[in-house]
């Protein structure tokens, strides 16, 4: 099909047979964004006149609900002798993505925040507040980090986000008696807690 022939029902049915596939809502949302960037892009370039993707629609469930960590759990990740902890205290003070924090450089972190973000533009020139629980967390770190090129150089464990979640972290969680758990629900556990407060 041309660009400029395409109508809402032409993105709809694409999401309905995703959602009958069974993939999740934040699957469907992921295409759903493509549809409105490439129509927002049409419309700049004068293709088409209307963004119809804006018009959609998804009534897929989540599959997977973040869990959050009890204030239990967090006593526990503190009393921690794991260097995992630290990083871990970290996320859950700032509700940033891990995969964000393992890239911060030295050069943008200040005493109580770092200036960081990847997933727009304004989102990487960001300032991310370190709440107090993982302050001093954060503050170990920084340290053991001075003179190198990214904050988490002053880690002692693995140095990529995926090795630390495949690994440090699985073994801080089995420590503290939690399973099923991922980095991300540290960024879950923040949201919550901002919510309540």
């Amino acid at each position: 099909c041309k660009f400029r022939s395409l109508r809402t029902s032409d993105f709809q049915s694409v999401i309905i047979r995703l959602e009958e596939k069974g993939l999740s809502k934040s699957s469907c949302e992921k295409v759903m964004q493509l549809f409105g960037q490439l129509s927002e892009w049409a419309v700049r370039e004068g293709i088409i006149q209307t963004n119809h993707a804006k018009f959609c629609t998804i009534t897929a469930a989540q599959k997977s609900e973040g869990r959050i960590f009890s204030p239990e759990a967090i006593r526990a990740i503190k009393a921690s002798k794991s260097p995992a902890a630290d990083i871990v205290l970290i996320l859950l003070a700032t509700g940033c993505r891990g995969n964000e924090l393992f890239t911060v450089p030295v050069s943008n972190c200040a005493d109580r925040y770092f200036i960081g973000g990847s997933k727009t533009d304004a989102g990487k020139n960001r300032v991310v507040p370190v709440a107090a629980d993982g302050l001093d967390a954060y503050r170990r770190l920084l340290a053991a980090a001075n003179g190198k090129k990214r904050l988490i150089d002053g880690y002692k464990g693995n140095k990529t986000y995926s090795n630390f979640a495949k690994r440090e972290f699985k073994e801080l969680m089995n420590e503290i008696g939690l399973e099923g758990y991922t980095p991300y629900d540290c960024r879950h556990t923040f949201t919550t807690q901002a919510i309540r407060a």
